[in-house]
Parts: structure tokens; sequence; C-alpha cells
């Protein structure tokens, strides 16, 4: 097949693909109805911050709580609208992240089907449940995705739109989970390298300072880490004995009403008011605002070893080997579920995608452990690889991966099992670009150059006779082409199937 026939069928799936997600957004309406979504955990506080006057600061993020989420709730309310945003959203990030791996594949089948079987694991319940609640971790996870595919595309093509895109993209996606920090210092640090070696300095230096710019400013604005320390100790601490002498131990005060929170107090709407009105938690309140934050780094560093255990079993929490329950977590952990809430729905095509998403553990291993040794076995066979682009993407997306797991472990121990989701998908889209990019530098053979700030091609394909296939299959918007099924790196005439 020819390239242009793969492009048509990338776009039948996409097409199917988009129906799907449409489908799921009306089965989900008719089922929780559409006028209000479910709830968990911070949703009746983002509710009150979104029912604020349009110049409040309190709906902007003056009280250093995100600042897009209220704001998106009040535009497109709590039902079929924020359903319709989330659901699609998550779609439109997919796709994109889908087109822009099939744009950078030498070979278009390999592109192809890397591109569906994305798309079929964005329907996993793990990803496809979160659309029917008003929490952040929808938008969280389709802004991941969003920020792989940025990155994608600033190392391929050096794009000036890619650059303008990626500033206020990692400024909200930072700002819905303030962990997303680690991964835009990621893309900072791939923005640098590719800045050495790209001839697009200037767009990759102004990529590289608008990143960290926007980590700074999350690091300083949000006070979510506050948020998440009240938890731990309202909800955590104050229930559990040896932690709760530790904390009276760092100055924490305590007496009777102090003892009666928990049960969730620490996550609920009325906290804040409930701390002001009472005068017997003024200083609880004092020192949870001024000093709570050192004692729970205290607590979590002062072995080592067992933060490390805890943040491996928070993360194998966050691969569970059945689909998840968030009701039953919710309920868990003493949240309030709306009266009307009912089980989330199982989404259209989330059976295919539970397949995609590999629950069992010992069979995710040795996914894991294949491609690993696989892309290992490739950069010997292809040693210029390691200056492609590419790689660079789906190895740092690796490497990083046990310090997002930390971070988002130390970010939030009560909810591990929903917060170590974002890494569990990020092993899992650095997986799907290692095994692509392995099979298609396999692929195409010996002679592959590096995509560094442009698109590589393989030298026979500089020949007068494959010159007509290039510029057949260059996509003329993203300078990209994408090479046919014919090994044109051995091969010095072009199939006459191709010449069309």
């Amino acid at each position: 097949m020819s390239a242009s026939s793969w492009r048509r069928v990338l776009m039948v799936i996409s097409a199917v693909y988009l129906l799907v997600q449409i489908a799921n957004v009306i089965l989900v309406g008719r089922s929780i109805g559409f006028g209000q979504l479910l709830e968990l955990g911070d949703s009746t506080l983002f509710i009150q911050l979104s029912s604020k006057p349009w110049l409040s600061g309190e709906l902007w993020g003056g009280g250093g709580i995100v600042f897009g989420y209220p704001v998106l709730l009040k535009l497109f309310g709590l039902g079929f609208g924020m359903l319709l945003l989330q659901t699609l959203g998550s779609a439109a990030a997919w796709l994109v992240l889908g087109w822009e791996v099939f744009r950078g594949s030498h070979r278009a089948s390999v592109g192809v089907v890397s591109a569906g079987f994305l798309m079929v694991l964005s329907l996993a319940p793990e990803v496809s449940y979160l659309h029917q609640f008003i929490m952040t971790d929808s938008l969280g996870l389709s802004g991941f995705v969003v920020m792989v595919a940025i990155m994608l595309r600033l190392l391929r093509t050096g794009s000036q739109v890619a650059c303008a895109l990626v500033i206020p993209v990692a400024l909200v996606w930072v700002e819905i989970r303030p962990t997303n920090i680690v991964f835009v210092l990621l893309l900072s640090l791939v923005a640098v390298v590719w800045a050495a070696r790209s001839r697009r300095r200037d767009i990759a230096v102004l990529a590289a300072g608008g990143l960290l710019l926007c980590a700074g400013f999350a690091v300083f604005h949000s006070q979510q880490r506050g948020q998440v320390v009240t938890k731990w100790v309202v909800d955590v601490g104050l229930d559990d004995p040896e932690i709760r002498a530790f904390l009276v131990a760092q100055g924490m005060p305590i007496n009777e009403t102090v003892l009666s929170l928990g049960d969730g107090a620490g996550i609920s709407g009325d906290y804040a008011g409930r701390m002001a009105a009472d005068p017997s938690l003024r200083e609880f309140n004092k020192w949870v605002e001024d000093e709570s934050l050192d004692a729970y780094t205290k607590w979590l560093l002062r072995d080592p070893a067992a933060f490390t255990a805890d943040a491996s079993r928070s993360f194998a929490a966050s691969l569970p080997e059945k689909p998840p329950d968030f009701i039953i977590v919710g309920q868990e952990f003493g949240k309030k579920i709306t009266p009307t809430a009912r089980d989330a729905v199982w989404p259209i095509g989330g059976s295919i995608g539970s397949l995609a998403w590999v629950r069992p553990h010992l069979l995710l291993g040795l996914i894991v452990g294949y491609t690993l040794v696989l892309a290992t076995v490739v950069l010997r066979l292809r040693p210029k690889m390691w200056r492609d682009a590419r790689w660079l993407t789906g190895w740092l997306m690796v490497y990083i991966l046990p310090v997002h797991v930390g971070v988002s472990f130390f970010a939030d121990t009560v909810e591990v099992v929903r917060h170590g989701l974002g890494a569990a998908l990020q092993l899992r889209v650095a997986l799907v670009l290692l095994i692509a990019w392995s099979v298609d530098a396999l692929w195409v053979g010996r002679n592959v150059q590096p995509t560094v700030g442009g698109r590589g091609t393989s030298s026979s394909t500089r020949s007068s006779a494959t010159e007509g296939l290039v510029a057949t299959t260059v996509d003329s918007d993203l300078n990209s082409p994408a090479l046919p099924d014919v090994d044109v790196s051995r091969s010095s005439s072009v199939p006459s199937s191709t010449r069309s």
C-alpha cells in the first residue's frame, strides 16, 4: 500500500474513533443524567468556586486553587457541557498525538498501527471513566497527551506554532495538577538539548524559557501543595497514633476539637470556614499553614527506603488488575458522593481499551522488559538513532517515570490510586513510542538519518529514482513524509504502484 492509502486508512480509524467518543457522551448523559456529572474528592470545592462572580478572585485562582477548572465549570456548567468538553477534549488530544506519531514515522504502516493503538488505549476505563466526574483528572491526562504531541512536533519540525502553543498549554496543565511540573521540566530539558543540536535554536530557547517560567509560576502560585498537606494531616495523621505523635513532636497543637476532625474534613468545601469560625482551631490552623509542609516532608523522608517502597506500592495501586471503581474509592476515603451519583458508566470500546491498557502486572512487566531490550538492541544496530529526536522523547519519558511516581506519592498520599494514573499513562505511552520507533528503525534500514529539528531521510531516498516518491508522500504542511511499505533504503527503483 502507498503512503496515501495508509493515510486514508488512518482517516477512517480516526472517524470511527471520534464517533465512538460521541456515542460515549450520549451513553453517559442518558445513564447518569445530563444535569450534573458525578462527584469525587474536591468536586464540592470546584463547584463552590465556579459559583463565584466573574470578577471574584477566588474564581480565578486568588486562593491558590486551580484557576482554570472552576472557570470552565462556570462556562460549560456542571452537566452535559462539561461532559462534552472533557470527552471530546480527550478525543482531540489523542487524535493529535496519533497523527503526530504517524507523521513522524518513516513507515506509514507503522505510524497507522501506532496511532490506532493509542486511540484504543484512550478508551480504557482508567482514562474514559474520568470524563464522567467533576474533577480535573480528565483534562489533566488530556493535557499530558497534548504535551507529548507538542514535544514530538517541536523536535521533528521546529514548528513556531508548536512553540507558541506549548506555553499556554503547559501553564494550564501544571495548574491542573502541580506534579505535572516534573514533566514540564523534562520538556524544558529536551528543548535545551535540542537547542544544542538544532539549527532552530531560537525556537528551542524560547520554548525552554517559556516552560521554565510556567513551572516557576506554578510553584509559587499554587497552594494545592498546602491542600495536600492539610488532607494528610487532618484525614490521615490525626487518625494514626504514630503519625499524630510525630506531628505533635513537630509542634502541632492538639486538643479535643482537633481530634474530632477527620472523615474527609480536610477536603470538605467548608473546611476553611470551620477553621476561621472555631477559636479552638485557630492555633492548629496557623500551624497547618506555616509549619505542616516541613513536618510532612520530614515524615516522608525520614526513611528513604520506606518512602521508595511506599511510592512504588502507590504506583502499583494505580495499575489495578481490574477496572477501577472510583465510586468505591471515594466512599473508602469518606468523600461526599451526591445522592444521585451511580456507578460510572462502562464506556463503549472499554473492553478493547482494557486489553490495550494491559492490567496483569506480570504481563505488563514482561512488556516493559521486552520493550527496553528491543529498543536497546535497535540502538546497537542503528547507533545513529541516539541522535534522533523521537528517541529522546521515548527514552526520557521512561527515565523520568520513577521521579514522576515519587512526586505523585509525595503530592498526595491520600488518593494514590487516582493520582498515580498520570504516571501509569506515561509508562504506556512511552512503551508505544519506543516500540513504534524501534520497528520503524529496523524496517527502514541502516541509512536512515536521525531527526533533529527536522525530518530524517535515508541516503537512498535522495537518489533521483526515489525523489518522486518522497515528493508524493511529503505532508507539505508539516514537512513530514510517511514512506509506503517499500524498503526504499535497500531499493534503487520505485514500484510503479507508488508513482501515482
